[in-house]
Formats: C-alpha cells, structure tokens, sequence
C-alpha cells in the first residue's frame, strides 16, 4: 500500500495504481482557538551599551556589550511539542578605536561570546516530500578584526 504519496489529503491507505482510490474522507477540522501563532514568541528584546573607555588627543576606544533574548514559539498553528523553537538569549561584544584624526579605526569583536549552541528557527517540509524539519542555527563563537580607512 502507499500511503499518502501520490495524495496528500488521503488520510486512508491507498494504492493509486492499482486501486482503490483515495476514499474521500475529507479533511480533519480541528479547533485551534486559545493557540499561539506560530513563528511569534511571547517576548522578544535586545539591549546593548557602550562606554568610552578613552576620547582624548590619543584617540577614542570604545566597549560595547549587547545582550539579545527571544522566547520559544511554536512552528505550526497545533502548537505540537515537538514542533516549538525553545528560547534562547546570548551576547555580543565589541571594542573598536578610532585615531584622533579619524582617518583610520580597528574594531575588534567576538559573537556569541558564551558559544551557546543555539535553534534561532526551523521551517517543516511539505507532507509530499516526508515533512522534514529544517533548523536553522546561531553561529557558534566567532570573533575578527575590522580595519577601516577613510580616504
């Protein structure tokens, strides 16, 4: 028997070439009211600061933390288990200096600095192809060096 390869409604074992046909069972009418949305959190922020640590005649060097927060949300509108995105929250750092003249800058910065293995979202394939979850991901910690120059 195949089942629902060739009929992506059929909700009963068919065979589609060599019968019998799909019964038409119709579709399954659920109620879904007092669910979440799917793909909206309860809560989502960010917040960052900075402070210069210098800005005199050698030049300004500044610190900035930003920390970034996102409540767990479900996939699909059944609000399924198996289908929510758990939160997740992690933090950015950055210290750049820029020359007095302000000509030139270098920025150093590191991402995800607790190098947190995170689920930032996830979209689920159609019945047809099997219905495969597709995660998408954080970056690990990664941090580099930007140099800058105005000419």
């Amino acid at each position: 028997m195949i089942y629902r390869s060739l009929g992506s409604t059929c909700n009963q074992p068919f065979n589609a070439l060599l019968g019998p046909a799909c019964p038409n069972t119709g579709f399954n009418i659920q109620d879904l009211s007092g669910r979440k949305l799917p793909g909206v959190p309860d809560m989502s922020f960010s917040i960052g600061g900075e402070v210069d640590l210098m800005n005199n005649e050698n030049g300004l060097l500044t610190a900035r933390l930003d920390y970034i927060y996102r409540g767990d949300f479900y996939l699909t509108v059944f609000n399924n288990e198996h289908e929510q995105v758990a939160e997740f929250d992690f933090m950015n750092v950055d210290l750049t200096y820029q020359s007095p003249d302000g000509k030139w800058m270098v920025d150093f910065y590191v991402h995800n600095i607790e190098d947190k293995d995170i689920v930032t979202g996830a979209f689920i394939g159609s019945q047809s192809n099997g219905g495969g979850y597709n995660l998408f991901l954080q970056e690990p910690m990664n941090g580099g060096i930007s140099i800058q120059y105005n000419f």
